[in-house]
């Protein structure tokens, strides 16, 4: 049954501008409705708004970007809201049925501008209402705009209609970056493992330990600018070496390279700290400050402030050999009350600074290393980001498997070809194996970054890690970049499978895992001893089953009879199915 959807309204709250509204299908089932405005004379336009309402049939939850986890519907006293622009979020809301179908799955052609998204219920009659409001924020002045507003009604997966509407955006211009070797394979983090406790010594200790586990890349993250450990920012800014803990970087990193390790290095885009020699040079080219990280937020809009930072990229590249950046807080550049207007600046509109910079330092990076890795971070991950940041990471969320894993696959659903990478992994080392493996195969569909204590991690930890990196790294075509699908989206995702050229691979985090025709390896996210099965039509295969350590269980040939299979696995275990039909 389709849903029913009632004619948008448009609301321009009084503003005289000469405009259009129109509705194309673009297939069966989705409709997407044009807004164009012109105006002689150039304006930075005040909010408008496009309001839609429509039956709840079968909405049971609803997908927003940056969330964290699946959303419940809000009543419409107090709205489900989405916020997206250039540096944070995306615009797009997906309303999902029960059995993971789209009821509804409502997407712009912007993602620059800033644009509000809005749902909640009527509570009176049932219904769902959505807003769209464009220019939710100040925008450059403009004579024209023009944007699509899609509404996908299709009864089907609702995976596959998110996985659309990033087809959809490549169609409209948002290109992906280039994706460099080294993005895609497992890396170490010094965050949880360090934090701001760095020095050279640790640093070569771990990645000695980390090579041969196999990780391939080191982020030596924030730290290593300061002596000061208080986990603020009032002193970065200046991005000098602190000699006491690092005495000399181009050492570091050429023994790091003769480890054979690239090397990543945090910086904190627009944070300049109040101790920071130059915190006074850009007084007056703050977004805002905020005293209790004890530093400023640079305004984008100067060309002086873009330049700084884009030389300061550029020069360590070449005084170092640094092979990536870890390029922090880009979502933190926004306007707030107390926000000057951009006199000086040459761009009115935050989004226009910030996209010249993301360009300018890219392009002087490339230049330099065509294979240069560019770390981002949700909220930071949508359209135009895309097209700079080569490696899109989960936001924080230290020792939180469930978070991490639906936060990868929201960004492997809503990115294309880009290295999607977890937050970093940390476990506490008294865990056993079976636990501490949670946090990795929670993340199967992205790059792993570990952050533990390698020189204190116990042997069993080093076995499962081995193999587990072992094997992220030997299918990671098909992890990374295989064709998704999730089951059991209401309920926090309970199955998560990707199909590649020869096989698939499907995680089981409590659901029923749909076996079809070919090979498949499957592994066990639960705290359970088996995973239930379920095909169609009856299968015949070999099935070999290890340990979380790669050790092995049994190796038999079965019969998958149709209907369900109770097979066991251990905890964090694998089974690979070879199809004998």
């Amino acid at each position: 049954m389709k849903l029913k959807c009632l004619p948008p309204a448009l609301d321009l709250h009084g503003q005289n501008v000469d405009y259009t509204f129109t509705e194309r299908v673009e297939q069966e089932d989705v409709y997407v409705y044009t807004f164009t405005m012109k105006s002689v004379a150039a304006i930075c336009p005040q909010p408008i708004t496009v309001r839609f309402v429509f039956a709840k049939d079968d909405v049971f939850c609803v997908f927003r970007p940056n969330a964290c986890g699946i959303c419940t519907l809000s009543p419409d006293w107090a709205m489900l809201e989405n916020n997206s622009r250039s540096a944070s979020g995306a615009p797009v809301l997906a309303f999902i049925g029960g059995k993971d179908n789209n009821r509804l799955t409502i997407a712009l052609s912007d993602c620059k501008n800033p644009i509000r998204l809005r749902t909640g219920l009527h509570e009176e009659d049932c219904t769902v209402l959505c807003e769209v409001e464009l220019f939710s924020d100040t925008v450059a002045p403009l004579n024209e705009y023009s944007v699509d507003i899609r509404l996908d009604f299709r009864d089907v997966r609702a995976d596959e209609c998110m996985k659309d509407v990033r087809t959809w955006w490549t169609s409209r211009g948002y290109a992906s970056a280039t994706l460099p070797t080294f993005a895609a394979l497992p890396m170490y983090s010094t965050w949880y493992s360090m934090h701001q406790q760095i020095s050279s010594a640790a640093i070569l200790e771990q990645c000695r330990l980390a090579k041969p586990l196999g990780m391939d890349t080191v982020i030596i993250d924030d730290g290593w600018q300061t002596n000061d450990s208080n986990r603020g920012y009032a002193y970065c800014g200046d991005w000098k070496v602190c000699a006491e803990k690092i005495p000399d970087l181009r050492a570091l990193v050429e023994e790091l390279h003769d480890i054979g390790m690239k090397v990543m290095l945090w910086f904190s885009v627009p944070f300049v700290g109040k101790y920071a020699a130059a915190y006074k040079t850009f007084a007056g080219k703050y977004l805002y400050t905020d005293d209790s990280l004890g530093m400023g937020v640079l305004d984008p809009r100067f060309p002086e402030v873009r330049a700084y930072l884009a030389d300061t990229y550029v020069r360590f590249a070449r005084a170092f050999g640094i092979d990536g950046f870890k390029l922090d807080f880009i979502d933190s550049c926004r306007l707030t009350a107390d926000t000057a207007a951009s006199a000086g600046g040459n761009c009115t509109s935050l989004e226009d600074g910030i996209e010249k910079l993301l360009a300018d330092v890219t392009a002087a990076l490339k230049e330099i290393n065509p294979e240069v890795m560019i770390e981002f971070r949700q909220t930071y991950t949508g359209g135009v980001m895309q097209e700079y940041g080569n490696m899109l990471r989960v936001s924080d969320c230290p020792g939180n498997a469930a978070v991490n894993k639906f936060g990868s696959i929201e960004l492997r659903l809503l990115s294309n070809g880009i290295a999607v990478h977890a937050d970093p992994i940390v476990w506490h080392l008294s865990e056993c194996a079976e636990i501490a493996a949670m946090q990795i195969n929670h993340t199967l569909f992205a790059v792993p970054q570990i952050s533990v204590d390698l020189v204190k991690l116990p042997i069993d930890h080093k076995k499962m890690l081995t193999y587990y990196l072992s094997y992220m790294r030997e299918n990671r075509e098909t992890l990374l970049f295989g064709d998704m699908h999730v089951d059991g989206l209401a309920h926090g995702i309970t199955v998560a499978r990707a199909t590649g050229k020869s096989k698939t691979i499907a995680v089981s985090f409590g659901g029923t895992v749909d076996m079809r025709a070919g090979n498949a390896d499957v592994i066990n996210a639960t705290c359970a001893e088996s995973v239930i099965l379920t095909s169609k039509t009856s299968l015949k295969g070999k099935l070999c089953v290890v340990d979380c350590m790669g050790a092995p269980i049994y190796d038999r040939t079965v019969c998958l009879n149709a209907g369900s299979t109770e097979i066991e696995i251990p905890i964090s275990g694998f089974a690979f199915f070879t199809d004998l039909a």
